[in-house]
């Protein structure tokens, strides 16, 4: 019995595999109504569903319902505890390779600080991204990558560690394990503040030059640079000379 919290294309695409499984899914939460692949799957294969809202948590809360797993599909909401403990064992996805980047914006802070990039299946806790470590995959990528880019690869890379590690998580081959030390957190407020420079801040070329592909999401979310009291979105022109 599952219980599955399910958003974007990431959750999409696994509450699809997921409904093509033996295992029964008890309960689906799409993560926003804007998730419409969600809830078309749910509609197609007939799942019990309903979009996430705080009445929803409270009616989980109170329901004493048990299931067998909890699973987060790329779905952005905190759960309290009262909910975790609903189901035996649970798992979230997380697109970094733990302990590094922990948190927010995992893409931009794995390209800013250098960090080896990957993805995470977590056991999930009252502490976020702090539970046990189910399975993990490296992803390597180069310079200059841009962190849109990044993201994209790793959410292709989170769904094909799912589908391995998933029937062996259910049969117990997989456990977790406690994460390795070290590491780091961010928090969205945090990559807010970083995304804005002053034109006097004291950065190498190559510094600049990471810190603007880090924060490359798309024209919208970009490096921002102040100077003389304006802000100027930044865009990176970037291609390697062939020899």
């Amino acid at each position: 019995m599952i219980l599955v919290f399910a958003g974007k294309r990431v959750g999409a695409e696994l509450l699809s595999y997921l409904s093509e499984r033996p295992e029964p899914i008890e309960y689906v939460v799409a993560a926003s109504a804007a998730d419409e692949n969600v809830l078309r799957i749910c509609a197609d294969q007939k799942l019990n569903n309903a979009v996430f809202s705080r009445p929803l948590l409270e009616d989980l809360k109170v329901s004493r319902r048990r299931f067998d797993w909890l699973l987060d599909l790329w779905s952005p909401h905190i759960l309290p505890k009262e909910v975790l403990d609903l189901a035996t064992f649970r798992a979230n996805l997380h697109p970094s390779l733990v302990p590094h980047a922990r948190g927010a914006d995992s893409s931009a802070w794995t390209i800013r600080k250098g960090l080896p990039a990957g993805v995470s299946i977590l056991e999930m806790t009252e502490v976020v991204d702090g539970g046990g470590l189910y399975v993990q995959q490296e992803v390597p990528f180069e310079f200059p990558m841009r962190g849109r880019a990044l993201h994209d690869r790793l959410q292709d890379e989170m769904v094909a560690l799912f589908k391995r590690a998933w029937p062996r998580m259910l049969s117990g081959e997989i456990v977790a394990k406690p994460q390795p030390t070290g590491g780091s957190h961010h928090r969205r407020k945090e990559t807010n503040s970083d995304r804005v420079q002053s034109a006097e801040a004291m950065m190498s070329l190559g510094e600049a030059v990471t810190w603007m592909l880090a924060h490359d999401f798309h024209p919208g979310t970009t490096a921002e640079l102040e100077h003389n009291g304006e802000r100027y979105r930044l865009s990176l022109s970037i291609s390697k000379i062939e020899p």
